[in-house]
């Protein structure tokens, strides 16, 4: 019994010491560049979303998410995700068709140094893939590919200002595989710099996000400014 008694005190003192966050969800429209408009349903919007399930002082895990496609596609994105894309179900497509999406999950660390710098790390677990059909194709030849990994990221953030927050971090997925049918190995690698300010309960950011997925059956670079919002609590 005194030893529960202690457990409980010690787990209280750390809540209270340390700050504790529970949920915080940010969203943001992608601007790609135009010449990437043709490769990626002939749209240049992406979407990328961001869910803070915990955070506890500087440590926060992040689930995360990235679409490009038309909104009317966004089926063939979960089916991509389960492995269960049917090359039937594009009968009705007489153009090209090409989606781009991924899932990530990661634990990550903002070590404050001094004078609003921190130095930012984390690591955790990315899927990234594909569908895609030519134009003109009668018998629905589809080629879709998902590959799954490992990822690493670094990076730097600086606050400016109470609640505005300068951030650069760059993520690397060094070994890549394919996911479900896919097969072979790939690469990932991505870049993002941007801006955040924060008020009680909402933020808003800008930036630029640039990825890439080298791998043996379907690549795919991505890259363009983008806009978004979010809340928190």
């Amino acid at each position: 019994m005194k030893k529960s008694v202690l457990v409980f005190l010690s787990v209280l003192l750390l809540l209270v010491a340390v700050p504790v966050s529970a949920f915080e969800l940010t969203g943001d429209i992608w601007l790609l560049s135009d010449d990437q408009e043709q490769e990626t349903n002939e749209t240049p919007l992406s979407y990328h979303g961001e869910l803070t399930l915990l955070g506890l002082g500087p440590v926060r895990a992040i689930v995360g998410a990235d679409y490009n496609g038309k909104d009317t596609d966004f089926i063939h994105f979960f089916n991509l995700l389960f492995g269960k894309v049917k090359p039937e179900s594009f009968s009705e497509y007489e153009n090209a068709f090409h989606l781009i999406g991924g899932v990530n999950g990661r634990i990550r660390v903002d070590w404050p140094l001094f004078n609003g710098l921190s130095v930012v790390g984390s690591m955790g677990h990315r899927y990234a893939g594909s569908t895609y059909k030519s134009a003109g194709l009668t018998d629905y030849q589809v080629t879709s590919s998902l590959y799954g990994g490992t990822i690493y990221a670094a990076g730097l953030s600086l606050e400016l200002m109470r609640g505005l927050v300068l951030s650069s971090i760059y993520e690397i997925g060094p070994s890549f595989s394919g996911v479900h049918e896919t097969t072979g190995e790939g690469t990932w690698k991505s870049w993002d710099v941007g801006v955040q300010y924060r008020i009680p309960f909402f933020s808003v950011k800008a930036g630029y996000r640039d990825q890439h997925l080298q791998a043996d059956v379907d690549s795919f670079s991505l890259s363009g400014v983008y806009f978004g919002a979010g809340i928190h609590f």
